[in-house]
């Protein structure tokens, strides 16, 4: 037997063990932490404007989400309106408008998709701040 296929082996037969330990009763973290839970069918993920993108929507998102990193804050901006339009109910497109707004001085326009994410977010009973969802925009970046 050849070194990948034994270690393939183990690492399956460790999946498999650790699969079918005895525990108790799993506890989600956001229960846990007393925040309130969110539905992930899915029936309610598949229903959800907010967590499903139209394929054209996310390639304007993905597009706006490479120009920012490279810095490109024009065509960013410009990629993350067309988001917008195309998927006006999604709030990721908008924060994407208020990420490069803010890098090109527009105080206004950034303001104003910064209320319209939040407003988005708010009703999808997921728990989104600016901080949080910069530092996940950051993270991103620095992967790439």
């Amino acid at each position: 037997m050849s070194r990948q296929r034994l270690a393939a082996a183990i690492v399956a037969l460790a999946t498999v063990a650790a699969c079918t330990a005895k525990e108790g009763p799993k506890t989600p973290l956001a229960r846990r932490a007393g925040l309130p839970m969110v539905d992930t069918s899915p029936a309610a993920i598949a229903n959800n404007p907010h967590t499903v993108l139209p394929p054209a929507a996310k390639a304007a998102l993905d597009s706006g989400n490479a120009d920012y990193r490279a810095h490109r804050y024009d065509a960013a901006l410009a990629a993350y309106r067309r988001a917008s339009a195309l998927a006006p109910a999604h709030g990721a497109p908008y924060y994407g408008i208020y990420m490069a707004a803010s890098a090109l001085g527009q105080k206004a326009l950034a303001d104003s998709a910064l209320k319209a994410f939040s407003a988005r977010t708010a009703e999808s009973g997921e728990i989104l701040s600016d901080s949080l969802m910069k530092h996940a925009h950051e993270d991103t970046a620095r992967r790439s």
